[in-house]
């Protein structure tokens, strides 16, 4: 049977409990939180794009 975890992607820390993502990114490297804040960054730049598009439309 394949473990399909998300340990197995974002390795957690033992006997921790993260609550919210935020956490979840606080305990990345410096250059892995850099990367999520870029792909952050471009994912609500391409959803204010799209909300700017469906505006002009209606």
């Amino acid at each position: 049977m394949t473990d399909h975890s998300i340990s197995n992607t974002f390795p957690l820390p033992e006997q921790s409990k993260l609550n919210t993502l935020n956490e979840l990114i606080a305990f990345r490297s410096p250059e892995s939180q850099q990367r999520i804040q870029t792909a952050a960054d471009k994912i609500i730049q391409e959803m204010r794009q799209q909300m700017l598009r469906d505006e002009l439309k209606g």
